[in-house]
């Protein structure tokens, strides 16, 4: 897996939407840790 950063993945996501005519986004720091937790209600790890 290739590292990549922030920044590149917005710009990524932008350019996505650009050439779609699509709306797409990065997920928020708590939409992320729901979908990391898969459901549990403790701590991810």
């Amino acid at each position: 897996m290739a590292d990549i950063s922030w920044m590149q993945a917005k710009d990524y996501v932008a350019w996505l939407a650009q050439r779609s005519g699509r709306p797409y986004r990065l997920p928020t720091e708590a939409e992320w840790e729901f979908a990391a937790r898969a459901g549990s209600e403790g701590h991810y790890t």
